[in-house]
């Protein structure tokens, strides 16, 4: 059980770690394995593992990336 929620939060701990680092404001990780980031985690915009990123999805990181902009150009 605890196995499972070390690995759970690990590539959200790894990106908020580069975020710090790096000084970024406002980020989306763009994964199509939820399960290695927590349960409802913010930043994640999912694909599909079998179709891989597609025109939808780029539509989708596109509004939201927008409206990250929007946030931080105040």
């Amino acid at each position: 059980m605890i196995l499972i929620k070390i690995i759970r939060g690990f590539i959200s701990a790894e990106c908020e770690d580069f975020v710090f680092s790096h000084r970024v404001k406002a980020f989306i990780c763009l994964d199509d394995d939820e399960s290695l980031f927590p349960v409802g985690y913010p930043h994640l915009q999912k694909t599909n593992y079998y179709t891989g990123l597609t025109e939808s999805d780029l539509a989708a990181l596109n509004t939201r990336y927008h409206l990250l902009m929007k946030r931080w150009a105040s």
